[in-house]
């Protein structure tokens, strides 16, 4: 793979936890109104939703650190 494509791939990896982190802060903002407004139901449902992000984020974080070593690995091999 060509360093230009990794760092395409790097690139997507980074603007969809940016998203991510966007979102979370969309649900904490919402989840703050909820618990203001004693909506128990919503709060149960943001809390799930806020939850799945913090995961996805995760999951996305580790892949582009796996990526990134594993290029970088075999950038080391073929120098």
């Amino acid at each position: 793979m060509k360093k230009n494509d990794f760092t395409v791939i790097k690139n997507e990896y980074t603007d969809s936890i940016r998203q991510i982190e966007d979102s979370i802060a969309e649900c904490r903002e919402a989840l703050k109104k909820a618990k203001e407004g004693h909506r128990n139901s919503l709060v149960s449902k943001l809390n799930s939703n806020i939850a799945a992000l913090y995961r996805q984020r995760k999951e996305l974080l580790e892949i582009s650190s796996r990526l990134e070593k594993y290029y970088s690995d075999q950038g080391d091999k073929i120098a």
